[in-house]
């Protein structure tokens, strides 16, 4: 009996056609797995290309702000180079002074601490 259902093209052709859908079922069910993974590969993409974009404003930001930071610190050193040149004008001036001070003698038939004094109020007198 079966042998002679196989020899029948009805039947083989029946069989044939049952095959073939149970075969699209099963392509549409990977077609429909396929494109849900797509969409969920879409999403992941595009949070990850928002990161992306997100990572390269901050390192833009941070570039920008170490450029500033370089600026910043350029003119303060020349600012400062400036001020330590004239500190060493303003420290010479008052070496040569001690120096000049220091070169001083004391007069003959005064007190240690009278030329002192008198010294201390010249140096008041010079400051004014």
């Amino acid at each position: 009996m079966w042998l002679s259902l196989l020899t029948n093209k009805y039947v083989l052709m029946g069989i044939a056609i049952a095959a073939l859908g149970a075969y699209i079922f099963v392509l549409r069910s990977n077609l429909q797995t396929c494109e849900a993974e797509k969409k969920t590969l879409e999403a992941e993409l595009a949070v990850s290309q928002a990161s992306v974009k997100g990572l390269q404003l901050a390192i833009t930001e941070q570039n920008s702000a170490i450029d500033k930071l370089k600026t910043d610190s350029d003119v303060r050193e020349k600012a400062g180079a400036v001020e330590i040149a004239k500190a060493k004008v303003k420290a010479d001036g008052f070496k040569k002074q001690a120096d000049t001070l220091l070169k001083r003698v004391i007069p003959q038939g005064v007190a240690k601490c009278d030329a002192a004094n008198q010294l201390i109020n010249e140096e008041i007198k010079n400051a004014k």
